[in-house]
């Protein structure tokens, strides 16, 4: 009888998260003839991975504190309040509306034509 060895899968490390190319979309939107260098860019992608896993962390205490698994609406809106300062916590939280309802109307539009 003749033994076959299985390689060994090898573990992939994770992908790490990059803004990288949507930082250079806004900046270009906002200001078409700016460029950004690529140092600049680490920092201000690293500053986004940053914001957004304080900003899940929060939001995620908040759940368990009220004895729920799934992080809603208002649970990041608290979390926003806690972390950011109250200016720009109010800006955010509104931007972030204003694209939650573009999402949901396209998504209805989406569904009336598929018929």
């Amino acid at each position: 009888m003749v033994r076959v060895r299985r390689r060994r899968r090898k573990k992939l490390e994770p992908r790490k998260r990059s803004y990288k190319l949507y930082i250079r979309r806004v900046l270009t939107k906002v200001q078409p003839n700016k460029e950004i260098g690529m140092r600049t860019l680490n920092i201000m992608s690293s500053f986004v991975n940053d914001l957004f896993d304080r900003i899940a962390s929060e939001a995620t205490r908040i759940s368990h504190a009220d004895r729920r698994q799934t992080i809603m609406l208002r649970d990041m809106h608290y979390a926003l309040r806690l972390i950011m300062v109250a200016e720009m916590a109010e800006r955010t939280h509104e931007r972030a509306s204003d694209s939650l309802k573009k999402y949901k109307l396209s998504r209805a539009r989406r569904s009336c034509f598929c018929v």
